[in-house]
C-alpha cells in the first residue's frame, strides 16, 4: 500500500496558494489541507492575490513559468484596486 504524503504547515502561505492563483483550481488540495474553505471564496482569492502578487510575479518571470500567461489570478484580479464584485 502506498504511503500517504503528509502536508506541512509551511504550505499555508505562498506555496499553498500558488497553484490556485495560477490556474483557478486547487488540484493538490493544498488549500484544503491548511484550512481554506473549498470552493475558494472570491474574496479569499482576491486577498491572497494582493498578498502574494509581487512574489508570484517575480517567480513566474524568472522561471518563465507557468507557460501560459496571463495566469488565472492575473486575468481575474489584475486591476484589483478598482475591481468591484462581479
Amino acid at each position: 500500500m502506498p504511503v500517504r504524503r503528509r502536508r506541512q504547515k509551511r504550505h499555508a502561505g505562498l506555496e499553498a496558494w500558488r497553484v490556485f492563483l495560477e490556474t483557478g483550481s486547487d488540484f493538490f488540495q493544498d488549500l484544503e489541507a491548511v484550512g481554506v474553505k473549498v470552493p475558494v471564496p472570491r474574496d479569499a482569492a482576491r486577498a491572497a492575490w494582493r498578498q502574494y502578487r509581487e512574489k508570484l510575479l517575480a517567480i513566474w518571470d524568472v522561471d518563465r513559468y507557468p507557460p501560459i500567461r496571463p495566469t488565472w489570478a492575473e486575468r481575474e484580479f489584475e486591476d484589483a484596486s478598482t475591481e468591484t464584485d462581479r
